[in-house]
């Protein structure tokens, strides 16, 4: 079964980045959101952002590892409706608050925290991989 690492933060966090980082890696994707889609095929979360419908499809899960970038609400819908949910924070002290970040959980309730300018992004991914792999395997 495919991974889904989601990445969650305050505004101007660094997740963007962060996501295009890990994308360079072999089985590693940056699966971004289907803006107002017109397909009927059922969707693992959506968000309504600015009048705009945001979902993420299963059909785009083309890698061992894929990157979502998600707000709280479309964290909720992926926990629900799919199996197999690495959740980290991205925490960065020049970020800026968000109404969509922080509402239903708290930077606690993820299982890890990446922090921006101390942790090293490869290093910090192929941990990651291997924690998840052994938490299976184990």
């Amino acid at each position: 079964m495919k991974r889904i690492i989601t990445l969650t933060g305050l505004k101007q966090s660094g997740k963007v980045k962060l996501a295009e980082t890990w994308d360079r890696n072999e089985n590693v994707s940056y699966i971004r959101p289907v803006k107002n889609p017109k397909t009927t095929e059922e969707y693992l979360a959506s968000a309504v952002v600015n009048g705009n419908t945001y979902v993420y499809y299963e059909s785009q899960l083309v890698n061992d590892f894929n990157v979502l970038i998600v707000d709280d609400y479309t964290l909720s819908d992926l926990l629900t409706n799919y199996p197999d949910v690495v959740t980290v924070w991205v925490d960065n002290p020049k970020a800026e608050p968000s109404e969509r970040v922080n509402v239903l959980f708290t930077k606690d309730d993820f299982d890890y925290v990446y922090n921006v300018g101390l942790d090293d992004p490869s290093e910090w991914l192929e941990q990651l991989a291997f924690d998840v792999e052994m938490v299976q395997n184990g």
